[in-house]
């Protein structure tokens, strides 16, 4: 269940590449426990759907070139980001990925 709706938030365009995957908050707001919500998101990194990087957190993954190599996405630390500014980053990123394919 928890990992249906996540693949479909990313195939969808709900989230973003490049957005940052809470398990936490993922759990409370399916009202659920974090097991269930990990065990997702290690399905999803299996699939290449998310990424995790060690102490940084999991990721949506990027977009990958024709040749099957991933678009590196900035992985940014900043908390302080708002959404809007993250959307706005989001659509020049996904724009200047299309030139690369």
């Amino acid at each position: 269940m928890v990992r249906e709706q996540l693949e479909d938030d990313i195939i969808e365009g709900r989230l973003l590449p490049g957005a940052q995957l809470h398990a936490d908050e993922i759990a409370a707001s399916l009202n659920m426990s974090r097991t269930p919500v990990r065990e997702a998101l290690q399905q999803l990194e299996s699939s290449g759907l998310v990424e995790v990087f060690p102490k940084r957190g999991t990721y949506v993954a990027g977009p990958r070139q024709k040749n099957g190599h991933r678009v590196p996405l900035k992985v940014s630390m900043q908390p302080e980001r708002n959404f809007h500014e993250t959307q706005f980053q989001s659509t020049v990123q996904r724009a200047s990925y299309s030139a690369c394919a």
